[in-house]
This record gives structure tokens, sequence and C-alpha cells, in this order.
């Protein structure tokens, strides 16, 4: 699947669409997305977990999340996994932890379900039936869910499963989602910008729901680094806003996909080789390193508490 877009003519296809097509501003695009991500992802992890009981500063969040970008490269989830790991070695209670973990992934879920209401609010006609099909559902989905927050029934608060979240209640959710904001609103202007580098204008609200369905994809563990099937989609997605031949604009999109996607990479890659020597960064190494023994019964649990 990884192959998918070099198969024989179209990989030539792709080079000359990446050559022809792109503005040579997407790199400095990229750098810069990357950068203000990394910024605004650790000021408010570090704003969210100081809520809920963490002591951690920006600059030991900024150092941590900077080095949880080498475990991205493999899979976001893996690199969500080694932040909560570092918290528990921190001294913060497993079961806060993993509230903690637990609510912000919850909050970026509700958070791009909005994103692709808002945008299927601004322009249906814009969006085809599956996908305003698939976002009505979504959002009854999230509206059921903090309804259930609201009212905690007991029923569905004393499960496990939903204890943790039910317990930070409607004004933890909407804590997290405001300051979770920011972020989010980058990763969005860095997909739209990064677009028109290769003069692939997409209405607003089109946007607004697909680069969340991309976002998923990207995320998901069915992919490395969201090569392969995220391909796919933003072909499905935006090769029909390229004017000219179809064979051309899939390449044009396939191209725009795969330097959006290895450039950032190649910009988290750095920052985590950065962070790495970190004291924050050797922290987590030591953590991951001492948990993986653990794992394997060669060791003793021990928490690597914070000096600062």
């Amino acid at each position: 699947m990884l192959l998918w877009p070099f198969r024989d003519e179209s990989g030539r296809a792709v080079l000359a669409a990446a050559v022809g097509r792109a503005s040579p501003w997407i790199f400095p695009i990229i750098v810069l997305t990357a950068f203000a991500g990394w910024v605004g992802d650790s000021l408010t992890s570090a704003i969210v977990f100081r809520r809920f009981g963490t002591p951690i500063t920006f600059y030991e969040m900024w150092c941590l999340r900077g080095a949880t970008y080498l475990f991205d490269a493999i899979s976001p989830t893996l690199g969500m996994a080694a932040t909560g790991l570092m918290m528990f070695r921190r001294g913060t209670p497993l079961a806060r932890t993993v509230q903690v973990m637990l609510l912000l992934t919850v909050i970026a879920i509700i958070q791009l379900i909005a994103m692709a209401g808002l945008g299927f609010a601004l322009g249906q006609s814009e969006v085809s039936s599956l996908s305003g099909r698939v976002v009505t559902f979504t959002l009854l989905g999230a509206a059921v869910y903090l309804v259930l927050v609201a009212a905690k029934p007991a029923v569905v608060a004393r499960r496990r499963a939903f204890a943790q979240l039910f317990e930070l209640g409607v004004g933890g959710h909407a804590f997290t989602f405001a300051v979770r904001t920011p972020p989010m609103v980058v990763v969005f202007a860095s997909q739209v910008a990064t677009l028109h580098c290769f003069g692939i204008s997409v209405p607003l609200a089109s946007l607004l729901v697909y680069v969340p369905a991309l976002l998923v994809v990207t995320g998901a563990p069915i992919s490395v680094q969201g090569l392969g099937p995220a391909q796919m989609a933003q072909v499905a997605f935006f090769a029909g806003h390229v004017g000219g031949d179809p064979r051309a604009a899939e390449a044009t999109v396939i191209a725009w996909g795969l330097i959006t996607t290895v450039g950032a990479a190649l910009v988290w890659l750095l920052i985590g080789l950065g962070c790495a020597f970190t004291r924050s960064g050797r922290m987590l190494f030591a953590a991951t390193k001492s948990a993986a023994r653990e794992a394997a019964g060669l060791e003793p649990t021990e928490k690597i508490r914070s000096r600062s």
C-alpha cells in the first residue's frame, strides 16, 4: 500500500507535480507550523496536567513533548502512551494519569467532530451525502456523551470505563476544550496553507469536514505516519478541486500529501533528537527502558520524580 503512489507512470507524475506545482513557501510553512504546533501542544498539555494535579513547568513539558516525537514517528498513539508513562513516573497516581490522557484523547475527538459539524453547517451542499450522514451521526454521539457527563447516571458513571472521565464533569471537559483549541487551529491552518502552496483551492466548508477525517486516518494505527490510507483519502477529498487532467490532479494531491507528511516528520524527528538530550528527554527514555524491563520481569517498578 505504501508503494501505491509510486507505481509505474504514476510515480513520475507525482514527482513532476512536486517539482512543478509546489511553491517554495511550502517548506518554511511546514517548519513554522511544526514548531508552532510543538509550542502550542506543549503549553496546553502543561496547563491541563497542572490543572488536574501534576506539577510540571512549560519548559519540562516542551522538552518532554519534543522527545516523544521520536515515538510519534512510529505512531501518535505511542507518543501519547510515552507521555502518560512519564507523568506516572514523575509521581502522578496511575488513575489520574489515565484520567488526563483519556480526557485529552476525548477532547481531541470532540474538537474534530465540532470542526466537521461547523463545516457541514456552513455548506451542506459542498460535502457528499455520505459525509453529511457521518458528521450528523458523530455530532449526535458527542452530544449524547456530553449529556451523560452532565447527568452522570449511576448505571453509567459507576462503570470503570467511564468513571474517570465522568469525575471531571462538564467543567473539566470545557476547560480542556478551550485550552486545546489553539493547537487544533494550528493543525487546520497548516493543512490550508500547504494546500494553497500546490494551488489546491478547497471551500472552507469542505475543509472543515475533510481535514478532521484525514487527521483520524493519519493518527489511526493502520498506517505509518499517515502514509498509504491517508493518500487515498486525500485523493478522494481534494482531487476534484484541482483543475486539468484527472490523473494530473491525483498526482498533485498525492505530491502535496507526501511532501507535507514527510516534511513534518523530518522536522519532528530533528526536534525529537534535540530534546532527547535534555533532562526531560533522558528521563523519558530511562522510564521507557525501565518499563520495558518491568514488562519482561527484570526489575521492580520505580518512579522517576521530578527534581524541579
